[in-house]
């Protein structure tokens, strides 16, 4: 038992040595990971994805609102108090931002904050 264990180790010792890794060069990893929270391209970003999409929202104030996302026309069609506003897409690094300059609507992900004349921002989450 000790000349076979004895062999082994010498017939490690003698196998070919693994090649060397160049701390230079950066491996590529393939992933399939997919996140509602990843952030989509800023000139295609609604939150619910494609032209058209409708998603409904609960602001802190207990009121709705309604917004229709139209990435064609980069526009959203936000209704809040029997009030339809048309807004522009904005560009944005992150997340998204819808405004005509004096009404927006903005957020990242399900957080939304919508804001007009006169009043001060409120927030508001999407109702699933």
């Amino acid at each position: 038992m000790r000349l076979t264990l004895t062999a082994l180790l010498v017939l490690g010792a003698c196998s070919s040595p693994q090649p060397a890794v160049d701390r230079n060069v950066v491996q590529a990893e393939t992933t399939n990971i997919t996140d509602d929270a990843s952030p989509a391209p800023v000139d295609k970003a609604p939150i619910a994805g494609d032209a058209g999409s409708a998603v409904r929202f609960r602001c802190m104030d207990g009121v709705r609102i309604a917004a229709r996302f139209d990435t064609d026309k980069d526009i959203a069609t936000v209704t809040r108090d029997g009030r339809t506003f048309v807004l522009p897409q904005q560009r944005m690094a992150s997340g998204i931002r819808y405004s005509d300059g004096s009404t927006t609507f903005e957020g990242k992900g399900d957080a939304m904050s919508f804001e007009a004349p006169g009043q001060p921002p409120i927030a508001c989450t999407v109702i699933r």
